[in-house]
């Protein structure tokens, strides 16, 4: 996939996750960003780093994994920003 096509990926969750709070009159703006937290798949968090990071996308996401231990999720997170970064 394209870094554009990851990037759409990530704005049509993170929309849908917006609308499904906008008639809750507790929404605070932080739901959605925790609720996405939770739930986002790989293709999801690539795109979120894309979108939010541009060009710094893989250094951003490095500083962000830098001494954790990392799960499944993040190693095809990590595959995916190296391949369309370096």
């Amino acid at each position: 996939m394209t870094k554009e096509e990851y990037a759409n990926i990530y704005k049509t969750y993170i929309n849908e996750l917006v609308k499904k709070y906008e008639n809750d009159p507790d929404y605070d703006g932080t739901q959605a960003t925790y609720e996405f937290e939770d739930t986002a798949t790989v293709d999801q968090i690539v795109g979120f780093y894309i979108v939010c990071e541009g060009d710094r996308a893989l250094i951003q996401w490095r500083e962000n994994i830098n001494g954790i231990d990392l799960v499944e999720k993040d190693i095809a997170v990590n595959k995916i920003l190296e391949e369309l970064y370096l």
